[in-house]
């Protein structure tokens, strides 16, 4: 069987992926191996009539703005999904190709573990980085899946992420941190996160302004008061 690899003559038509997205996204409570299974008969189906792995066949599902499969599932939590990825006899000898499907981006830069990040899947994102996705991996403005959980005001997927590893200090195109989105959002709880973490409140952003210097500009701003309470550069 023919690898996509080697094959530039795939057709997977939008009605197929619409079906395929749709799927999961109208995924009921319980239907978990019943939707495993109607995505898999698509899927063989259309592999057979291309001659191709099924796994082919995945790398070629993605609708005009970029979005793929994986995209779909990690926006709804379907950690199914991304298991059958590693199932036996989807990718054929395609480690790299997998693998390049796991960190793919849209066309607004966002992989799924970026997505999942925008909208608080957290168990996604432990999924996607036990098989080897980088929680760093940068999206859209140089953010990482920290940076999406700051701005969300999520303090409870910033513990998570940075119980697998995430590096607090990268910075985004702007130069921002994930404390300086903490700082500029007033989210005392996020802030208290990374600093009790390791996080460095004297990176600057591209404006030449520290996260403490950030949280001085905001009017009562709890964070400010954090970072003066522990004689931090305000």
């Amino acid at each position: 069987m023919a690898s996509l690899s080697s094959r530039q003559d795939v057709t997977v038509t939008s009605s197929e992926i619409t079906s395929l997205f749709n799927l999961i996204r109208d995924w009921g409570s319980g239907e978990q191996d019943e939707v495993m299974d109607r995505i898999d008969s698509q899927l063989s189906a259309i592999a057979e009539r291309e001659n191709i792995s099924k796994g082919g066949v995945l790398a070629r599902v993605e609708d005009v703005d970029g979005l793929t499969l994986l995209h779909v599932a990690a926006e709804y939590g379907k950690d199914s999904v991304l298991d059958y990825y590693f199932r036996d006899g989807v990718f054929i000898f395609e480690s790299g190709l997998r693998a390049s499907q796991l960190n793919r981006k849209t066309k607004t830069l966002d992989g799924p573990i970026h997505m999942a990040a925008r909208i608080g899947q957290t168990e996604f994102i432990k999924a996607l980085a036990s098989r080897g996705v980088s929680v760093d991996s940068k999206g859209a403005f140089g953010a990482t899946a920290l940076h999406f959980a700051a701005l969300e005001k999520n303090d409870s997927l910033v513990r998570d992420l940075i119980g697998v590893g995430a590096n607090l200090n990268t910075q985004t195109m702007s130069g921002q941190t994930a404390l300086h989105i903490a700082a500029q959002n007033d989210d005392v709880a996020t802030a208290t996160l990374l600093l009790n973490n390791g996080a460095n409140p004297n990176i600057r952003n591209a404006g030449d302004l520290k996260a403490g210097v950030v949280a001085r500009g905001i009017a009562n701003s709890q964070v400010y008061r954090l970072f003066l309470e522990r004689g931090l550069p305000c």
